[in-house]
């Protein structure tokens, strides 16, 4: 056999080879510059949904509030506040909907943080229900964990995408 042809089938083969490898590591470099850009936009939605969820479920608190201090006129302030709770109950579907999202995405931490944040809202809407007890007001230190939950959540986020956490400060994401 000829040792030229022995070169050119072992140079072809380790040219396939190659091509397959520059295949798999460009495939993987793509996939995982997909995964970030799907991300950071989710990552947004959810820290602006919570934040909106948070004021209407402040609205329904507040709504809620009026009702037990005026019973003598229970139909329009029955109305008002479970409007604004069916309101707040959307926003808190959409929070979920993004948060289902990021599962499909997102590294372990971020996704244990946004579930954290999601089950928060879920208390609150479970206290604040208007066929349930008479409690209306936002507990001491609620605020401060959703805030809190926040902060968390964009930390992680940073660290999944491979951003910079030291020496960054977290922005005041006060929900109004």
């Amino acid at each position: 056999m000829d040792l030229t042809a022995i070169a050119a089938f072992t140079a072809a083969g380790l040219s396939a080879v190659n091509v397959v490898f520059s295949y798999r590591l460009t495939s993987r470099g793509h996939l995982e510059q997909w995964r970030r850009e799907q991300e950071r936009p989710i990552i947004a939605r959810i820290l602006i949904g919570s934040s909106d969820a948070y004021t209407a479920w402040r609205d329904v608190a507040m709504a809620k509030q009026r009702w037990a201090e005026n019973p003598g006129e229970p139909p329009a302030d029955a109305a008002e506040v479970r409007a604004r709770y069916d309101a707040a109950v959307e926003l808190w579907k959409t929070l979920r909907f993004e948060v289902a999202q990021l599962d499909l995405l997102a590294g372990a931490e971020v996704r244990k943080v946004a579930d954290d944040l999601v089950s928060e809202h879920e208390r609150v809407r479970y206290r604040l229900n208007p066929n349930g007890p008479g409690v209306t007001l936002f507990r001491t230190g609620e605020e401060d964990k959703f805030v809190e939950l926040h902060n968390q959540l964009v930390e992680q986020a940073r660290r999944d995408l491979g951003l910079p956490t030291r020496g960054w400060q977290t922005p005041a994401l006060r929900p109004y």
